[in-house]
């Protein structure tokens, strides 16, 4: 069995033992407007899912959706093993997944959803991500990322964008992948063209090493560390750690 029939194997489980059964009228209701795809203007509201960690600090997505009269929140849990099963009951149109919930394998959770029978669209929910970490979820499936303190009219029109012809949905997410990638290359044929030592530099600098400590793996003084750094920053740009981190993510010479 491999990992996303387990994954399955486990949201079934769940659905079964702890997600609570729609009422008999909401069934019936499910029942009647079957499977067709809610939007302005249409015969019902689309159906969204939240699965996100909701704080103080940070509220979620209710209050920013539950105004919009052609939207409706069909379920809502904490629990990314528990949404998947209750995904797997009311079959939405939008799942919100919150991407910085701890312990969870969001791209196996994205790939789930939108390879489950009834398929439905993923939009992220995060405070932050890197770049790197976005183009492998949106090469998942997943179609696209809503900002926290996003202004609820934005949210509200980027769930309703989500309702639109697939072949519109899915050009977009490749336009951006392949801009992703495209930036991705830039950045590793700058980076090739450092000197082996600024190579071994940059990466020590990007892992955490201080210019002592990394003078001591090299063989080299502290000082000569720094200039080797004066030349990297002048060819990338990184004029701090942070930076180093960053561009060191974005060509996946350090992974997540």
């Amino acid at each position: 069995m491999g990992y996303d029939d387990s994954l399955r194997a486990r949201a079934l489980s769940a659905r079964d033992a702890a997600v609570p059964r729609p009422a008999t009228e909401e069934r019936n209701r499910l029942a009647a407007v079957g499977g067709a795809r809610g939007a302005p203007g249409s015969t019902r509201a689309i159906r969204v899912l939240l699965i996100e960690d909701a704080r103080v600090s940070h509220p979620g997505m209710r209050p920013l959706l539950r105004g919009a009269p052609d939207i409706e929140i069909v379920g809502e849990t904490v629990d990314w093993v528990e949404g998947l099963a209750i995904a797997e009951r009311v079959r939405p149109d939008v799942v919100l997944l919150d991407a910085d919930l701890a312990r969870v394998d969001t791209v196996a959770a994205v790939r789930y959803l939108v390879g489950s029978p009834v398929p439905t669209r993923v939009l992220l929910v995060t405070t932050h991500m890197e770049d790197a970490r976005l183009r492998t979820l949106l090469a998942a499936g997943a179609s696209g990322m809503l900002m926290r303190g996003t202004p609820a009219r934005q949210a509200v029109e980027t769930v309703r964008a989500l309702i639109t012809p697939v072949e519109t949905t899915a050009a977009t997410n490749s336009a951006r992948v392949s801009a992703m990638q495209a930036e991705q290359d830039r950045k590793l044929a700058i980076f090739k063209q450092l000197s082996e030592r600024e190579q071994a530099v940059f990466r020590l600098t990007a892992e955490g090493f201080n210019g002592s400590e990394i003078g001591r793996t090299l063989g080299i003084s502290p000082k000569t560390v720094d200039t080797y750094r004066s030349r990297i920053e002048e060819k990338l740009g990184t004029r701090h750690r942070v930076d180093y981190v960053r561009f060191a993510l974005d060509i996946e010479l350090l992974h997540r």
